[in-house]
């Protein structure tokens, strides 16, 4: 079945658990976790992890059972994803006829996704997957630079909140990147359950963002970044 091969997990890097004297990899599990978000000052590798995102999750995924839309609201870091095959489009910050589309294509996929679950009386996307012949792919949304979306309208805004609160559960998930906590609404920040925070200029928004910690990052240290499972 179409289902049994989809593989939305993802290693992302060793965590140094410094109480347990322990490290452990850092496992993306979009299917059990739901939405990711990664918070860090610009040049921090925003853009660099959302390419190890999309190369890894493709490699281990079928065209047919994993799609990605591409939304580059930043400075065109990710255009070389346009040649991945899974990549169903690629959406830069001047594109804003093929933004609007984007946005009707997702919602009407949200609406008709719910129609289809509750035929079936299927509570999320992998009982619905592993009870209907029909295979549903996953869709993953790519958004770099979260920080310019307010400039897009209150629609686009609107759509990214439902699309936080409905889209997790029809197995359409968002992969989030932004530099500053207060451009997201926090009825949206909601919605994700994983966040990781890199280097950040500003004093105190690792702390507002993942919560209060003994640990601080160092600038000049590349590529270390603070999440939260148990502790942090």
């Amino acid at each position: 079945a179409v289902f049994e091969e989809l593989d939305l997990e993802l290693g992302l890097g060793m965590m140094d658990i410094p109480e347990e004297q322990a490290q452990r990899e850092y496992v993306l599990n979009l299917m059990r976790n739901g939405h990711f978000m990664y918070m860090a000052s610009s040049g921090y590798g925003k853009s660099l992890l959302l390419t190890h995102i999309v190369l890894g999750l493709a490699m281990k995924n079928s065209v047919k059972n994993l799609n990605f839309y591409i939304a580059d609201l930043g400075n065109s870091a990710l255009i070389q994803l346009k040649g991945v095959p899974h990549v169903a489009d690629y959406i830069g910050i001047e594109d804003a006829e093929k933004f609007t589309k984007f946005q009707k294509l997702i919602s009407d996929e949200i609406a008709e996704r719910k129609r289809k679950f509750a035929r079936v009386m299927a509570q999320n996307f992998m009982i619905y997957n592993q009870s209907s012949e029909e295979k549903l792919k996953a869709i993953v949304i790519i958004l770099d630079n979260y920080d310019v979306v307010g400039e897009l309208g209150d629609a686009a805004v609107a759509f990214f909140q439902k699309a936080a609160r409905d889209g997790a559960g029809l197995g359409i998930y968002l992969i989030v990147t932004l530099s500053r906590q207060n451009v997201i609404r926090s009825s949206t920040k909601s919605n994700f359950k994983e966040k990781m925070a890199g280097f950040n200029f500003e004093q105190g928004e690792n702390n507002s963002f993942i919560g209060r910690s003994s640990y601080e990052l160092q600038e000049e240290v590349k590529g270390r970044a603070i999440v939260k499972q148990d502790g942090i």
